[in-house]
């Protein structure tokens, strides 16, 4: 399959037996430094990347929230964001085009930390990110969220989003939002009522936790074969400190400028 934003072959199969991409044309500020933030449902991860934005002035990449902007704007063919997956997942051909267009050509800009919230799914993903760090000579680490199965389901529960503060082409908001003290039930920010993420359903999140412990093992060995920093932070705590400890991490990434992370965190 061609790729739908340049001359050059997709990637496909293994991760062992895919070479490293054709350099095109780059866009935007070198380095940037990529952190893949992956955990359960629940876990954490967006309050974490929201801590990161504020703190460190990272930016965070989400897939799906790239995937429908570049669906509206007519970025990439129509056709490659169909999916039979039972959880929405698109193809890893997708995903790959995904990722060319967002960091080779410039669609996505954005300088300093990248931090991707909830990637890569799978091995062959952590595969293409680690290709196109290469390409744009930026370091990459990959930081494992983990907490107990009973931790995160108890957060999945209640957690909410606001669909008045965070308005969705898809009706699926994503952000955690903070409920008023005294009605729990509403924004404490806009007092519009509080709903469920459509990921949480009752009859959805048991899938995402086991697609999710499956794909697991295959991403730490393909991080150990690729000889990629990986951290794995205990995300039981409170999420003040979560975010702390991952801030010191990404202070740590080899090779990172020291214009990426501010000294204060150094």
């Amino acid at each position: 399959m061609r790729s739908p934003v340049g001359d050059h072959q997709s990637l496909t199969g293994t991760p062992a037996a895919r070479p490293l991409l054709p350099r095109p044309r780059l866009f935007g500020e070198l380095p940037t430094a990529f952190v893949a933030l992956i955990g359960p449902p629940a876990v954490g991860k967006s309050t974490v990347a929201a801590a990161l934005a504020e703190e460190v002035g990272a930016t965070t990449f989400r897939l799906r929230e790239f995937a429908q902007q570049s669906r509206i704007a007519g970025l990439l063919a129509a056709e490659l964001f169909a999916t039979t997956d039972p959880l929405g997942w698109f193809p890893d051909g997708t995903v790959d085009a995904l990722l060319r267009a967002a960091f080779l050509y410039g669609r996505f800009p954005a300088e300093g930390v990248i931090v991707l919230e909830s990637f890569p799914g799978n091995a062959v993903q952590l595969h293409l990110l680690h290709d196109i760090g290469r390409l744009r000579g930026a370091p990459l680490m990959v930081v494992e969220l983990d907490a107990a199965p009973e931790v995160v389901m108890t957060r999945a529960r209640a957690r909410r989003v606001c669909p008045t503060c965070e308005p969705d082409p898809t009706g699926d908001p994503h952000a955690p939002a903070a409920a008023d003290p005294d009605a729990p039930e509403r924004c404490g920010r806009c007092d519009g009522a509080l709903a469920r993420r459509c990921s949480d359903r009752l009859d959805v999140i048991p899938a995402r936790f086991g697609r999710y412990r499956h794909r697991l093992d295959a991403i730490r060995t393909c991080a150990t074969q690729l000889d990629m920093p990986y951290r794995r932070i205990h995300a039981s705590a409170d999420r003040a400190a979560v975010a702390s400890a991952v801030r010191s991490e990404i202070a740590s990434i080899p090779g990172i400028r020291t214009a990426a992370v501010p000294s204060s965190i150094r």
